[in-house]
């Protein structure tokens, strides 16, 4: 367990780096720019979700603001995806990224 954030770190890095490269791959099968967004956007939040229920099972935080901004900060990565993947389709992974 002494490596384990070491561990998820790098394993959020490989993802992240590989997510370009798969849309690329869908979106030449035919699947839309949006559709990939929403998708990386839910599985992201699922993984998320059973984060925060497993590290925080006793420590119910009931903080308007941090709700809010948590709202904000998905909003802000969904988008950023979103644009990334309508930009590999307009031209190709080289150049968005």
């Amino acid at each position: 367990m002494r490596f384990a954030g070491v561990g998820l770190v790098m394993l959020a890095a490989i993802c992240w780096g590989i997510t370009g490269g798969i849309a690329d791959i869908l979106m030449n099968k035919g699947w839309d720019p949006i559709v990939i967004s929403l998708y990386r956007g839910a599985v992201g939040f699922i993984c998320f979700l059973l984060w925060f229920l497993f590290r925080f099972r006793k420590n119910w935080i009931s903080s308007t603001r941090l709700y809010i901004w948590s709202l904000l900060a998905g909003i802000g990565v969904a988008g950023n995806f979103t644009f990334y993947f309508l930009s590999i389709q307009a031209s190709s992974v080289a150049v968005a990224a």
